[in-house]
């Protein structure tokens, strides 16, 4: 992965797939925290992050039944017409708590594949990976 500086992540999200779209800190002014020290705040490009995976895989934890509000902002900032978004998120319990139909509201120029994977927490941490191979030949992608 081609990231400026470390990247910080809540022990729960360890094992969990990453796709970059932002780095720094949008603030990066507090005195008690040198997270990002030295890394200025920047989304990346469409371009960017399409180089970063071949079709565009939403991956992303569920919080209290939605998405983290940085998944709003890339859907906010960038246009997916003509796009594959495939979704796969972590849960607690929640499944997919209707985001892929989220997904489809806010990129209804894309196509939405609706049958994701929502992978329970406890799953992704102790390895989901015949479950996650299983799909994706399920995607013949």
């Amino acid at each position: 992965m081609n990231y400026n500086g470390n990247i910080y992540r809540p022990p729960i999200e360890a094992h969990t797939m990453l796709i970059p779209v932002t780095e720094g800190c949008t603030h990066n002014k507090c005195t008690f925290c040198n997270m990002y020290q030295n890394v200025p705040f920047r989304m990346w490009s469409l371009n960017e992050v399409e180089k970063y995976v071949a079709e565009i895989k939403s991956r992303y934890p569920m919080w209290w039944y939605t998405f983290p509000m940085i998944i709003y902002t890339l859907f906010d900032k960038y246009d997916f017409s003509g796009k594959t978004i495939i979704p796969f998120n972590t849960h607690m319990g929640s499944h997919d708590g209707g985001t892929y139909d989220t997904i489809r509201e806010l990129e209804p120029n894309a196509t939405v594949v609706m049958n994701g994977l929502p992978v329970e927490m406890k799953t992704a941490e102790t390895g989901a990976a015949k479950q996650v191979e299983k799909w994706l030949k399920s995607l013949n992608i």
